[in-house]
């Protein structure tokens, strides 16, 4: 069997909360012989026939195993069956161009709503690092041991393979991007709305188009959101402490006993919607408080979306990130486990 699956996640209709959408997400991961599994999310349709492909053709057979003719969305062709095939995997941006973040604190910096850091080959020479820190030989010492080399062009090298690039070059040619995710092991999807982009009634009861992301966790290190209408990644945080797999899981070599595979943010993200109007998004919707049908503009007052991201066999910290705005994601705060005052 080439595909496993962690239980899937499904869409709870925001504007008929009693009832689910006719969606399903499916984690998926191959188990290898070496530290680093491929992994992926896969979009799938539920009916009365059971679990359906894009192309409305029954997806699994009688022991719920997935069709190798089988098409997920966001897929081109057939895909159903192959891990790495299809899926959320291969609408990944180009490594140029994804939006990628961290938080480089050192020992001492402690977040408050802190702005992410880009994790790309900019923050080896940040100045907001090098502020938060100290100045700039704290930053150095810090990307030092965040990368466990202390060498700037093997720091870039990382960098670049991890946000996508083959061979670690900044060569962001067709032949040169790795379009894979890591093993969502133990991380089953969630998912968010954040609007409605078109209502099917003059009451705004009832949406036909909704803004939705879907989040989660993988042992590459990252919390992923991903959009569920297009399968493409909106954004990914990789935590500090985690940057220093990156050289382990790019020499994928073999696990043994003595040198155990690597885990990352390897458990299910868990997400606080403060939808305090009740109205099924936190953008814009239905005003509650108007005697005639009308549409709020904008983020609703007091309403936000955050993420908890937990580490499971990664570790023992905890990330919180607000999503509200997906395009610039920030870190609330995070514990860490054996140093964070009060958390062992």
């Amino acid at each position: 069997v080439d595909t496993t699956f962690v239980a899937p996640g499904a869409t709870v209709n925001q504007f008929s909360r009693r009832s689910y959408k006719n969606e399903l997400y499916f984690s998926l991961f191959r188990p290898k012989a070496t530290n680093a599994w491929p992994g992926n999310l896969k979009r799938f349709g539920i009916t009365a026939k059971g679990i359906e492909d894009a192309d409305n053709l029954v997806a699994v057979d009688a022991n719920g195993t997935f069709l190798p003719t089988s098409r997920s969305y966001w897929s081109a062709a057939d895909d159903g069956n192959t891990t790495e095939a299809g899926g959320a995997a291969s609408k990944l941006p180009d490594f140029a161009t994804r939006k990628m973040f961290t938080w480089i604190g050192g020992l001492t910096a402690t977040p408050a709503n802190a702005s992410l850091d880009a994790l790309d080959t900019s923050l080896l020479t940040s100045s907001a690092v090098s502020t938060r820190l100290g100045g700039d030989a704290q930053r150095t010492a810090a990307l030092t041991t965040a990368f466990v080399d202390s060498a700037v062009t093997e720091q870039e090298k990382l960098i670049n393979w991890i946000r996508g690039s083959l061979d670690g070059t900044s060569n962001n040619a067709a032949a040169n991007q790795r379009k894979s995710m890591g093993d969502p092991l133990h991380s089953e999807p969630v998912l968010a709305t954040f609007k409605c982009d078109t209502y099917t009634d003059t009451t705004y009861s009832a949406c036909s188009d909704e803004d939705q992301s879907v989040f989660i966790g993988t042992n590459e290190g990252m919390l992923q959101s991903i959009n569920t209408k297009t399968g493409v990644e909106d954004f990914s945080f990789i935590p500090e402490d985690l940057l220093k797999n990156i050289r382990t899981l790019k020499a994928n070599i073999e696990t043994t006993t003595d040198k155990p595979r690597p885990y990352g943010m390897d458990n299910t993200v868990s997400l606080w919607i403060n939808d305090l109007n009740n109205n099924g998004v936190i953008y814009g919707g239905k005003d509650p408080a108007s005697s005639t049908p009308s549409l709020l503009s904008g983020l609703n007052p007091g309403e936000f979306i955050y993420a908890y991201g937990t580490m499971r066999s990664g570790g023992r910290n905890v990330y919180a990130l607000d999503v509200t705005d997906r395009a610039a994601p920030k870190l609330l705060w995070q514990i860490k486990g054996g140093s964070t005052t009060g958390f062992t």
